[in-house]
């Protein structure tokens, strides 16, 4: 093939073995699932907890110990939380993402910037991630995080105009700073993070950005996000006078629940695998509180037909007992109130069909997604007393189980010499 006709070829007649120039994608070519949130996540994680240090700590698994506190890059979410115990020393092993020190943590989220800038911001990746690279391997820390405002502005105008995408990466980084900046800061934070007005915007955009997510994931998301809101609710008052003590907890759940977050949202979890019973028993009670507000609905609605019906059938007894006697007034006392009835429930659940039709397939739909929520919902830990736990119930949220036996085991344990 001459040059020529090599420049004027069709992509859409390129062969298998045909190849894109490096850092290009095909034209059209839409991000995979999750990776434009993804891409906001990891932002937001240069610019909190993978922000360099002028002092980086030794690796964790070089010094043969289990990180406290480490950072975890793009696949993870946020540091652990400000004061937890460091866990036993452990035996030399290769370490894990999470083990790494926070430079080699941080070297890797700004390679996987690159890869990411490639999929979903390709106009950008010769020049403005290079910014942020060259920051970073020089160790110009102010530089470096000039360089990621600068970029973070940059791509937010160049997703301007598709409010998919753009929704997809304030999701991220607003996801982020939900899961890590609490922990950072004070209960004023925490409990702000979970107010109306700021989680009413998340879940705008986690319904605009549902169209560039894998399937399910957002409205999973939005679902234990409601979880986290109404205990968040119920426990305020105890948080706002108690964040010294609790806020630790709060903050290691909130780690382990932006990890849940991520993986789905990022593509990295299965959602139609296997449900948990402890997830399907939530949404069956969640499934009978739902019908037991509806049917109280119903009566509502109807209690003039049921009052007409009772009075009816009260006039007809009076009727006829004033008429018989003996064991023929209780036989036609009977067969009154069973004819009575028997007309009175047909026409009560005609009209509770016609009331309800369509909403067995919403309620089933609803319990799966509300299984698949609690799948994925990390409550934080805290002693919860008999007044909280059945505030909560009543909400539908389900206190955190902790298991006795492994955290007594845990603080009781001592190291193998």
């Amino acid at each position: 093939m001459s040059e020529d006709a090599a420049d004027h070829q069709n992509p859409g007649d390129q062969q298998p073995g045909d190849q894109q120039p490096e850092g290009q994608k095909p034209e059209g070519q839409k991000p995979a699932p999750g990776a434009v949130f993804s891409l906001g996540w990891l932002m937001a994680q240069l610019f909190g907890p993978l922000r360099p240090q002028s002092s980086p700590a030794p690796s964790a698994a070089a010094a043969g110990t289990a990180p406290a506190g480490a950072a975890t890059p793009a696949a993870a979410a946020g540091t652990a939380p400000a004061g937890a115990a460091s866990p036993p020393a452990a035996p030399a092993h290769l370490p894990a993402v999470a083990e790494l020190s926070a430079d080699e943590q941080t070297d890797l989220a700004v390679r996987e910037l690159g890869i990411l800038l490639q999929d979903c911001a390709p106009d950008l990746t010769s020049a403005d991630g290079q910014d942020v690279q060259d920051a970073w391997q020089k160790r110009q820390y102010a530089a470096f995080d000039a360089a990621v405002q600068d970029l973070h502005h940059k791509i937010l105008r160049q997703l301007t105009g598709d409010e998919q995408k753009i929704a997809a990466y304030q999701v991220g980084s607003a996801l982020n700073d939900l899961c890590w900046l609490p922990g950072q800061a004070g209960s004023d934070v925490f409990l702000g993070e979970f107010s109306r007005p700021q989680l009413a915007t998340l879940q705008a955009w986690l319904s605009k950005a549902s169209g560039t997510l894998p399937p399910l994931s957002a409205a999973t998301v939005s679902r234990s996000l409601q979880n986290w809101q109404d205990w968040t609710d119920i426990n305020a008052v105890r948080l706002a006078g108690g964040w010294p003590g609790d806020g630790s907890v709060v903050a290691a759940a909130l780690q382990t629940q932006g990890q849940a977050w991520h993986a789905l949202l990022a593509g990295q979890t299965d959602i139609s695998g296997q449900t948990s019973i402890d997830a399907w028993v939530e949404a069956g009670e969640s499934i009978l509180r739902s019908t037991r507000m509806l049917a109280l609905l119903i009566l509502r609605r109807f209690w003039l037909v049921v009052v007409i019906i009772l009075a009816a059938t009260g006039g007809l007894l009076y009727v006829v007992s004033a008429n018989t006697k003996g064991t023929q007034a209780v036989w036609a006392s009977l067969v009154t109130v069973g004819g009575a009835f028997g007309l009175s429930g047909a026409s009560l659940r005609a009209a509770t069909k016609r009331a309800v039709s369509g909403l067995e397939e919403d309620l089933t739909r609803a319990a799966e997604m509300d299984a698949r929520a609690w799948s994925v919902t990390w409550l934080p830990t805290l002693p919860q007393g008999f007044r909280q736990r059945q505030e909560l119930r009543r909400r539908g949220v389900d206190a955190p189980h902790v298991k006795e036996g492994l955290k007594k085991g845990l603080e009781t344990a001592t190291v193998q010499p």
